[in-house]
């Protein structure tokens, strides 16, 4: 049961995570994002740390993992929205 609840978490992290993906891709392709909300940026971000600092709490490297990665991307369109926002 243990393996599966891993990878049930390794699977919700790989979605959550990729699905910020084809967002960047779009920002960066067109050098727009004005659709993108600041305040949704903000609060994703913030939110996604303090997921990484629960994982951190209880160890638990798919929520980590998933999480940086998110972080990152998010990080990547913020970096987008003030360069072409």
């Amino acid at each position: 049961m243990s393996d599966l609840i891993f990878y049930v978490g390794i699977l919700a992290g790989t979605l959550t995570t990729i699905a910020n993906l084809p967002q960047f891709i779009k920002a960066w392709r067109t050098k727009s994002t004005k659709d993108i909300s600041r305040g949704f940026l903000l609060v994703l971000g913030f939110g996604v740390l303090v997921w990484i600092v629960y994982g951190l709490m209880l160890n638990e490297i798919p929520i980590i993992i998933a999480n940086v990665l998110t972080f990152l991307i998010v990080l990547g369109i913020s970096i987008l929205k003030l360069k072409y926002g």
